[in-house]
């Protein structure tokens, strides 16, 4: 019988390290899991073909998705070459859709995305039980430094008022902003533009700027810098949210108004914080106070 359950002996959480490590991580947040349900499907269509069958296994399996949170661990590797995924990114507002779950290529895999240090020393720990849920973990200030590139579209010193050193009063905003995230920001690099087309609409020409000059996406962050808002009423934008998983599209980018960066003329919003946010969404974040679609009560508007 397709996804036919099989019983399974519930035991204490201490003897399922992948919670301990959740409960662990979730440490502070408010967030803690109880020990868990197994449920257990034997199928061999879905266990040969997890991921192209995602769909199906969801809606057969996931029946009370508001009930609690529901993971799939199977074979998810094989056939697609992912460890995990998120069918719904980000989690959709309709708590009942089958698509509230979150699949993983395996618990051991999880585990090693999930604890700090070599895979392979984790994979080992949760193995043997060597999971301390008492223990919060605490992200490195300074443990991820990513390089940044700022592309400032300008046409004859147009805005020639943007200098080396508000570049790197923003980056050391990004940096304290970011400190306890693990993510810090390399020293800037630095590219001018000479368009006089792009920087008289640079939003409205935003796609074609992008192609041009994001060319290395994957190798850095990238930052337009231009006269967003005249063309706009933005101050910035993150143009694909969230951030797609090709890190080679030229849309991973974020775009911020020159006059936003720290010293600039658009005051109380020249503190260097919308780059701040909008690298929230580079990062996949949405607001937390609700969508991102551009209602003007409830998207960027609100936080400026």
């Amino acid at each position: 019988m397709e996804g036919s359950v099989q019983p399974h002996r519930p035991r204490h959480a201490s003897h399922y390290p992948q919670v301990a490590v959740l409960n662990s991580d979730y440490a502070g947040s408010g967030i803690q899991f109880s020990p868990p349900q197994v449920k257990v499907h034997e199928d061999q269509g879905w266990a040969g073909a997890c991921y192209d069958r995602l769909g199906d296994i969801l809606v057969a399996v996931n029946t009370r998705p508001s009930a609690a949170v529901n993971v799939l661990v199977c074979d998810l590797a094989s056939s697609s070459g992912v460890l995990g995924v998120m069918p719904a990114m980000p989690n959709g507002w309709n708590e009942n859709e089958a698509s509230q779950l979150h699949p993983l290529a395996s618990v051991q895999a999880a585990i090693a995305a999930a604890r700090p240090g070599s895979a392979a020393a984790a994979i080992a720990a949760a193995a043997v039980g060597d999971v301390s849920p008492a223990a919060p973990r605490v992200f490195p200030a300074t443990g991820l430094q990513l390089p940044i590139v700022f592309h400032i579209i300008q046409w004859q010193d147009t805005m020639n008022n943007v200098s080396n050193d508000q570049l790197l009063q923003q980056v050391a905003v990004l940096n304290r902003d970011f400190t306890g995230s693990g993510i810090q920001f390399s020293p800037p690099q630095v590219k001018v533009h000479e368009d006089q087309g792009w920087a008289g609409a640079c939003y409205d020409r935003l796609g074609d700027i992008l192609v041009a000059v994001n060319t290395r996406p994957s190798a850095a962050v990238n930052v337009l810098v231009c006269d967003l808002a005249s063309s706009s009423g933005v101050l910035g934008v993150m143009p694909a949210m969230p951030n797609g998983w090709n890190e080679n599209e030229a849309s991973q980018v974020v775009a911020i108004d020159y006059r936003t960066l720290p010293g600039g003329s658009f005051g109380p919003y020249n503190l260097g914080r919308t780059l701040t946010h909008e690298l929230g969404h580079f990062f996949n974040l949405y607001h937390v106070f609700g969508s991102c679609d551009g209602d003007s009560g409830s998207g960027d508007a609100v936080a400026g």
